[in-house]
């Protein structure tokens, strides 16, 4: 592989990892906007989940 080839590589995967963590960062605000704001049972819910 050329060195071009490799850095385009290594670009396109950093991308996608970026993407990802974001996608990722954004659900876990949700889930923490939905559990700070939601009722007793979405929050029990979550506490047998940690069990």
């Amino acid at each position: 592989m050329a060195n071009a080839e490799v850095n385009m590589d290594i670009s396109q995967t950093t991308k996608t990892e970026l993407h990802n963590l974001e996608l990722f960062e954004s659900f876990l605000v949700t889930i923490k906007t939905d559990y700070k704001n939601s009722g007793s049972q979405l929050q029990s819910s979550f506490k047998k989940l940690a069990e």
